[in-house]
């Protein structure tokens, strides 16, 4: 008998577990405000993904005489992009022990005519008791982990998307590797991508990187990156995301000194407020973001580490809408799926989770977590990325 599928399976159980992972989901759609504006997450009901995107060609209009007939000339195009999501999946397998703990659990349960985990009202106060709350949290606690695990996987993919331009990446357990997806425009001609600040010592260029307190000039870097954004697309974009080690180098360097100095008639050390206020003094009228967040991978001696989803030496130029998290439906899905009085099993967007037994001896009981999903960018030239350390 498999003990966590049986428990797992009860009604009130399997409603509770339901919530658990919707709402879990709620919040982590939502856990980056940059994100959640600028890629936001898109749930669609089709296993294929397809965009129109019109790109408007506008030059100025042509002088024309008196009779003359008026050229005729092509009004943009239309570029359809298909993609199919990756598959993003997880599981937790439940040793004997915990097996031995469940079925212990709901043998007292049975017993004592109640259930293993507790009743709740909606304030969450204990209605009727369970046999063994601290179990079933456990098993609750290795859904919200697989559920965390699957949403930071699809969102490294779009912070790597965001600084490359493209995906390259594998997982070491599956030896699956998406190679080079490749976003950009391959007729560009612009450069969103600038090569990387390496020189130091340098009193000539501003190609010094930002560690270099002496030479470098942070600001004059934002500068160029700002004039070739807007000389590509219009605008500034809303948003220049850094590290915070990044931020406080650019405190450092003494053109930023200086620059803050003419700004403000004073020396010193220079104020995170001062120095945004100063960029925006000189027309860079971008918010500047701060991004700290980081998620958990396990290396091939299989021990954890948390790492970045913005490397700590690059600048990210964002902008609202500038692509999509898209989520389709998994196929695994469609055995659930049945709207009432349809006769054909639908699939359904977002996190699948589902919990089986593996094998009866040594007893094992698995769940496993799958998400179809993709990061999706129609419009190249919203990328800006810059390695400035």
């Amino acid at each position: 008998m498999a003990n966590i599928e049986q428990f797992l399976n009860q009604k009130v159980v399997a409603k509770a577990a339901d919530m658990m992972v919707n709402e879990t989901l709620r919040y982590l759609y939502d856990r980056s405000p940059i994100l959640s504006e600028c890629i936001p997450i898109k749930e669609t009901n089709s296993f294929d993904w397809k965009g129109l995107l019109f790109k408007e060609q506008a030059p100025v209009a042509t002088l024309v005489a008196d009779d003359q007939e008026i050229p005729i000339r092509s009004f943009g195009k239309f570029e359809e992009v298909i993609a199919s999501g990756f598959n993003i999946a997880d599981s937790y397998m439940y040793n004997e022990s915990v097996m031995i703990d469940m079925y212990k659990a709901m043998s007292d349960a049975s017993l004592q005519g109640t259930s293993v985990m507790s009743y709740r009202d909606e304030k969450g106060a204990v209605t009727k008791p369970g046999t063994n709350d601290n179990l079933a949290q456990i098993i609750f606690g290795s859904i919200a982990t697989l559920t965390k695990g699957i949403m930071d996987k699809l969102d490294a993919l779009t912070w790597e998307a965001l600084q490359t331009g493209s995906i390259s990446t594998a997982s070491i357990n599956t030896n699956v590797s998406l190679q080079s997806i490749n976003y950009r425009d391959p007729n560009a001609d612009y450069n969103h991508f600038p090569n990387a600040l390496v020189d130091t010592g340098n009193t000539v260029t501003t190609l010094n990187r930002w560690s270099d307190y002496e030479n470098a000039n942070g600001i004059a870097n934002l500068y160029a990156g700002i004039d070739t954004y807007i000389d590509t697309n219009g605008f500034q974009p809303k948003y220049i995301c850094m590290s915070r080690r990044l931020f406080n180098h650019l405190r450092q360097q003494k053109s930023t000194q200086k620059a803050v100095a003419s700004s403000f008639n004073s020396l010193g050390i220079v104020s995170a407020e001062r120095l945004v206020e100063t960029l925006k003094n000189n027309q860079i009228d971008c918010e500047v973001k701060i991004v700290e967040d980081r998620y958990q991978v396990t290396d091939l001696k299989g021990r954890v580490q948390r790492v970045r989803f913005l490397n700590e030496d690059t600048v990210l130029f964002m902008h609202p809408n500038m692509g999509q998290r898209w989520i389709a439906p998994t196929i695994d899905s469609v055995t659930n799926m049945v709207e009432e009085g349809d006769t054909m099993l639908r699939p359904k967007p977002g996190l699948f989770i589902k919990t089986y037994e593996l094998q009866t001896q040594p007893k094992r009981d698995v769940t496993y977590g799958k998400m179809t999903a993709a990061p999706i960018f129609l419009e190249p030239r919203l990328f800006f990325s810059w390695k400035v350390n």
